[in-house]
């Protein structure tokens, strides 16, 4: 019995609740507190150092990976190199004018202009590694300084474009 009265005495007593405008102080110091810890880990992350932040500057974005930098002739040679190994076809299109797509409501509706690039030369069938793709780039870019190439990739079971990325902008 002296046991059973010692369980009921430890057992910690219900919290009782403050009342709802106490809540919502305590609410907002908790949400203020939680901002603060996250701008904290965000400085801590830039290596204690707020100018090591960037801010993002916009960009026209036209294909696959032209979010990033310019790819080195060694990662643009992997990425064709992976097209081969696929099965698949490279080709290069180039666009001289301006390569953004627009709608022409002229032509009527869903008509699009620039959805078409200008292809360079043939599809490379047969092609066998990436630097005579980049051979065919050099030679785009020397008939075109100011044009936008792109590299795409063929399937010929499917009769699709599979791939694409900008190699020059």
């Amino acid at each position: 019995r002296r046991a059973r009265q010692r369980e009921v005495d430890e057992t910690p007593a219900a919290p009782t609740r403050p009342p709802p405008s106490a809540m919502a102080s305590i609410a907002r110091c908790n949400a203020a507190r939680a901002k603060a810890s996250v701008a904290a880990a965000a400085v801590k992350a830039a290596n204690g150092r707020a100018n090591a932040m960037q801010v993002w500057k916009p960009q026209k974005q036209y294909e696959c990976m032209s979010y990033l930098p310019e790819m080195t002739d060694d990662q643009i040679s992997k990425q064709i190199d992976y097209m081969i190994r696929e099965g698949w076809t490279p080709c290069l299109e180039f666009e001289t004018g301006n390569a953004d797509v627009q709608l022409n409501k002229a032509m009527g509706p869903g008509y699009y202009d620039n959805r078409y690039w200008i292809m360079w030369k043939l599809p490379m069938y047969g092609c066998a590694d990436g630097s005579e793709v980049l051979k065919e780039v050099a030679e785009c870019k020397k008939e075109y300084p100011d044009a936008k190439i792109k590299v795409i990739a063929f399937c010929d079971k499917r009769q699709m474009q599979m791939a694409g990325f900008i190699v020059a902008k």
